[in-house]
């Protein structure tokens, strides 16, 4: 299982710039400007799996996993989503003799 948070945060230079430069007064003092908040995108993802085996015989065998995948988005253009899975497997193994 894991966690990952990846953040995108995009700024808008020229919108900045645009906005300073078309003011009557401008201020000397670089500090005293501002810039505006980051469009902030990307998501954070939970991934987890359990598998449990067991051995009937030497030629039985048996498999059960169940996988969490849940993603969140950072921003609302896109839903969260939860997936689920469960596999199960059987195996018999035949051998001539």
């Amino acid at each position: 299982g894991g966690f990952a948070d990846d953040t995108e945060k995009k700024f808008y230079l020229n919108q900045d710039v645009d906005e300073v430069l078309s003011d009557t007064d401008l201020i000397p003092e670089v500090n005293q400007y501002d810039f505006t908040d980051p469009f902030v995108t990307g998501q954070n993802r939970i991934n987890g799996s359990l598998v449990f085996g067991y051995r009937f015989s030497q030629t039985v065998t048996s498999n059960f996993e169940y996988t969490l995948t849940k993603v969140t988005p950072k921003s609302s253009a896109f839903p969260p989503r939860t997936n689920h899975e469960i596999r199960f497997n059987f195996k018999i193994a035949i051998q001539s003799r």
